[in-house]
């Protein structure tokens, strides 16, 4: 019975232990759900502002494609009066390039900042590619750990579900062994009878 009840105890010792390391792995694993949906949402996000960003790039270009073929037009249209014409048509023509060469260098100065502001966006988007690189490796990194968390968990859980199983077949064990010491305490109870009975007699 002492090696039986020591047993229970380096037992149920075990199963505390094995309990408390579940625990912590159960915490780890809460801990990594959280940072993945963490990681997650910002993924999705950064995907939103790419969105975003590709769309007002889109934008720029439509916008540039029409201020180079409005610079095209105009400067089709300056060469063509660049030829001779009277004095009239010369003072109208001179007027009409004045009017068009100040259209053409607000439509450059346009284009400039159009320009300018589009390598701003397209570094923006190189910045978030990078950004949505380093989320989707530690996205992977993430996954890869939860992976033998949960290798470990089920491992755990198999010596855990093996320790109660070993706990069962002790406590039938002892609780035959207790039926047996029952069963020789009445023997010997009802030997003990018998000798005190054969005592009186022989008194």
């Amino acid at each position: 019975m002492t090696e039986v009840e020591k047993e229970i105890r380096t037992k149920k010792d075990l199963l505390f232990k094995e309990s408390q390391q579940l625990f912590k792995l159960r915490e780890q694993q809460a801990n990594l759900i959280g940072d993945i949906s963490g990681t997650l949402s910002a993924s999705r996000n950064l995907e939103a502002n790419i969105t975003k960003l590709k769309n007002e790039k889109q934008r720029q270009q439509e916008l540039l494609y029409g201020q180079n073929f409005q610079i095209q037009q105009m400067e089709r249209r300056v060469d063509r009066l660049k030829g001779v014409r009277s004095q009239d048509e010369q003072q109208k023509l001179t007027n009409d390039i004045n009017e068009l060469t100040k259209n053409l260098e607000d439509h450059k100065r346009d284009y400039t900042l159009l320009s300018n502001s589009n390598k701003t966006l397209k570094d923006e988007c190189r910045n978030i590619d990078r950004v949505i690189v380093k989320v989707k490796d530690r996205k992977e990194t993430l996954t890869n750990v939860i992976e033998e968390l949960k290798l470990e968990n089920e491992m755990a859980r198999g010596d855990l579900e093996k320790v109660i199983k070993d706990k069962e077949k002790t406590l039938v064990q002892h609780d035959v062994m207790k039926l047996e010491i029952k069963e020789l305490r009445e023997k010997v109870h009802t030997k003990a009878d018998e000798v005190f009975g054969l005592e009186n007699r022989k008194r």
